[in-house]
């Protein structure tokens, strides 16, 4: 599972950065430039996981279950029946020990990114950063996220730590009970149906341990469901990028004219408005030509437009 999904990751991420590559430069503007490569990496990610080692523990753990539940009824029924009671309180701690481990590390993921958008930001303007005496600000934005991403792991290590000692309790539990029973049909003579002799202690420890183990493994199906659930999320995020259609699509069919040589370059009648901000006209009939050899200064007010000028 773990060989077919990397390599299928590796595909998709080529793929991924191919769309990516090839969307129009409205797209961008509608999205955050900074975070999008780890937006990126954290979806083919969550693919291979899904389709990897969880795919593989889901199967597994389905599998171990019903071999585990028939041996144990085979092997003795009336024991069976008592272990069997106590899986389904350890499959709801195995369930909270699964979900607080995945919120572990998608809170961390989500905050961690959030940080790391800021530190690129900050390193990409560092001179208008330093300029504007703003360092103590990208400072306390960027702890701000790395605390609040230490918050979200310290309340789920409270619910790891109360998964796993809810099933260390069920299981004493079901030691416990599961002995006390067993020795009691063994004591009172009690005819083994499987073995057609009264039950003895190898009896009850294999039929208790085959039936524990089936319960444990039925732990596994919750997380994998839910990283299948998340792979799906991603790949139709995937999905949604390879598949949009580009206003100005040059990734199949580059049609574009080599420019070897100009003496002009003109606007002529030029309007154009974000794709953000559709009524908000930024340039609205704009004229001019600037031949070769000269040199020419676009001024006006913050807002009026050079840079968007610069950009097309």
């Amino acid at each position: 599972f773990r060989a077919f999904a990397q390599r299928q990751m590796l595909r998709m991420r080529v793929a991924y950065f191919e769309a990516v590559l090839h969307r129009d430069v409205a797209w961008f503007d509608s999205r955050s430039v900074a975070s999008l490569s780890s937006e990126m990496n954290s979806d083919c990610e969550k693919f291979a996981e899904a389709f990897g080692d969880k795919l593989g523990q889901g199967v597994g753990g389905l599998s171990g279950f019903l071999i585990g539940i028939t041996l144990g009824f085979v092997l003795g029924w009336q024991l069976s029946l008592i272990v069997l009671a106590a899986v389904p309180l350890m499959t709801i701690g195995m369930v909270i020990f699964g979900n607080a481990v995945q919120e572990v590390a998608q809170e961390s993921q989500s905050w961690y990114s959030q940080a790391s958008a800021v530190v690129e930001e900050t390193l990409f303007a560092m001179r208008t950063v330093v300029a504007f005496g703003c360092e103590r600000q990208a400072l306390n934005k960027y702890s701000d996220a790395v605390k609040k991403a230490q918050s979200g792991a310290n309340r789920n290590v409270l619910k790891i730590a109360f998964g796993m000692g809810w099933v260390e309790f069920c299981f004493a539990c079901a030691a416990s009970v599961s002995m006390w029973y067993g020795m009691t049909l063994a004591y009172d003579g009690e005819t083994n149906a499987s073995t057609g002799r009264p039950y003895s202690g190898g009896d009850i420890l294999i039929i208790f341990f085959v039936m524990l183990t089936g319960g444990f493994m039925l732990g596994q199906l919750e997380p994998a469901g839910k990283a299948m659930d998340e792979g799906r999320v991603a790949m139709a995020r995937y999905l949604a990028v390879a598949n949009a259609k580009a206003e100005i699509e040059f990734m199949r069919d580059d049609r574009r004219m080599a420019v070897t040589s100009f003496e002009s370059f003109e606007f002529k009648d030029v309007y154009f408005y974000y794709p953000t901000k559709p009524d908000a006209a930024v340039l609205q009939g704009l004229n001019f030509r600037i031949e070769k050899g000269s040199k020419v200064a676009f001024v006006g007010e913050s807002g009026s437009g050079k840079s968007t000028i610069m950009s097309l």
